[in-house]
């Protein structure tokens, strides 16, 4: 694969059906990951194949600990994937304040206080979005469903 960008990016791209990939991206290449397990997690570092020199490890290196979290929380489940799980390990406070819920580290420099702002779980096959405006360990998600037919989505009420 050959890239033309300036920047880094991640993109998860699913279907309905049940096949995900991930797909890192470096203004030096590009790579992906596939969950051959039926289970995808990703976090703020790369986990590509190819030699990348990776910020991410040394910037945030908390990073590899809200993956292997994330990781170990998904294994846990038996059977389909409920969107009530996924919205418990988006809630996940275990080394806070640089858990899977990231929270704003009071003790460090104001421009390099970082926390999660918004969480979305994805149901492709019933068209559902569970969104979290703020941190999911702190806030309430609300249901909004994509219309059959129609690209626009409308809310409804849980």
């Amino acid at each position: 694969m050959t890239s033309e960008s300036g920047a880094s990016g991640n993109f998860l791209i699913a279907h309905a059906e049940g096949e995900a990939v991930d797909i890192e991206k470096t203004p030096t290449g590009t790579d992906y990951l596939y969950g051959t397990t039926g289970l995808l997690a990703h976090t703020n570092h790369f986990e590509w194949r190819l030699t990348v020199d990776d910020q991410g490890h040394k910037l945030l290196p908390d990073s590899i600990l809200r993956y292997c979290r994330a990781g170990k929380l998904l294994g846990r489940s038996t059977g389909e994937v409920e969107a009530s799980m996924l919205q418990s390990i988006l809630q996940d406070h275990v080394n806070r304040p640089s858990s899977i819920c990231w929270h704003a580290d009071q003790r460090g420099h104001e421009l390099e206080r970082l926390q999660t702002n918004a969480s979305i779980v994805m149901d492709l096959s019933d068209r559902v979005m569970l969104i979290c405006k703020g941190q999911p360990g702190e806030g309430q998600y609300q249901i909004e469903r994509l219309n059959e037919g129609s690209a626009e989505p409308h809310m409804v009420s849980q």
